[in-house]
């Protein structure tokens, strides 16, 4: 979630309760009021320190009565790795259609990278000379690095925090975009014809499976809607992405995603 999102956890009369995380890391949020009938947890910003594995528990008594890891996974915002300013954007969808999976087809990751993909994707300098794609934003709304961090892309929601919409439209999949809905792209090059093209990582594709089982709780997506580039591409824009070494392991991802979503 965002900065100050609430979430009720309990309602419970009578009975004194209250819920608290197994490890005490302050830095992933706090709990208000524990032992009243409506608590909740308030997310805080983290900092720089990252992804964290927790529990979160359920005390009666004083005594455990239930407990459910979580896992807190942290997006870096756009001022975090300098995104420059959108254009204005024109286009909103009230609500998605799926998640579109893609890679980048360049074997390069860093934040550099990032930088040059929107670079293109506005046809900013020196890509407003040739190559450009003269799109209002970086195209995708999330990006993910090989080691597993995820970036903020294209803002996703037109308030942070406001889950209801309007949602900004992404550029991703050609004239397909209201269908392709949340674009979801890994930093590196799939396709196995290609001189630079890598396999893909059972490291790698946990780590995205944990975020897009993030995506797909927050906004109410079974994982059925999960798809790829390549399959909602238009026959006038075909597309090899996100890469024949990728592709085939999609369907093993709405597995696992189903399974993260019970």
């Amino acid at each position: 979630g965002h900065d100050d999102d609430e979430v009720e956890l309990c309602k419970v009369s009578g009975i004194e309760c209250q819920w608290k995380f197994k490890n005490s890391w302050p830095v992933i949020g706090t709990f208000s009021n524990p032992t009243d009938t409506a608590c909740k947890f308030k997310a805080v910003d983290y900092g720089p320190y990252g992804n964290r594995k927790d529990s979160i528990q359920l005390l009666i008594g004083g005594k455990v009565v239930w407990e459910k890891p979580i896992e807190v996974i942290r997006i870096i915002p756009r001022s975090e790795w300098g995104a420059v300013a959108p254009k204005a954007h024109s286009q909103t969808i009230a609500s998605f259609q799926h998640v579109t999976l893609h890679h980048t087809s360049n074997p390069s990751s860093s934040v550099e990278e990032l930088q040059r993909i929107q670079k293109v994707h506005m046809s900013l300098h020196p890509y407003n000379l040739y190559g450009g794609k003269n799109f209002d934003d970086i195209g995708y709304h999330f990006i993910m690095d090989k080691n597993g961090t995820v970036f903020e892309g294209r803002r996703l929601e037109s308030s942070p925090g406001v889950k209801g919409g309007p949602y900004t439209k992404g550029e991703h999949v050609a004239t397909n975009n209201t269908v392709a809905g949340i674009g979801f792209c890994t930093m590196g090059n799939y396709e196995a014809t290609e001189a630079d093209g890598e396999a893909w990582p059972t490291t790698r594709q946990k780590a995205l499976e944990k975020a897009v089982s993030a995506l797909c709780r927050r906004y109410k997506l079974p994982s059925s809607k999960i798809n790829h580039h390549n399959a909602l591409a238009l026959p006038a824009s075909p597309s090899l992405c996100p890469g024949s070494n990728y592709i085939p392991t999609i369907p093993d991802i709405v597995n696992h995603v189903n399974e993260n979503l019970q």
